[in-house]
């Protein structure tokens, strides 16, 4: 996948996750096992939002493990977001 494809893909994974509120903060507050991972988590909530996000983002033609890693990137960058607007004093 090229650079400009994988920053769609993932842009696209932020935006998906982003249209509902309750799964935000679910992605906000998820930290998967650390022997499966986003690709192998088997949490009831993680499944559910998943199959949401793989029907969002079907465009994009991920595999099973490109999916994962998108989600991990998306996710990442979220929470990004969130360290920067809690630390900015420019008010």
């Amino acid at each position: 996948m090229s650079e400009a494809n994988w920053e769609r893909a993932v842009n696209l994974m932020i935006t998906s996750i982003k249209s509902d509120n309750n799964m935000l903060d679910f992605f906000k507050r998820f930290i998967p096992d650390e022997d499966y991972g986003y690709a192998w988590s088997q949490d009831p909530q993680y499944k559910y939002y998943v199959q949401i996000l793989e029907r969002l983002t079907n465009s994009t033609g991920h595999s099973g493990a490109s999916f994962a890693i998108c989600l991990r990137e998306a996710v990442q960058r979220i929470l990004s977001e969130n360290i920067i607007e809690a630390t900015d004093t420019s008010d």
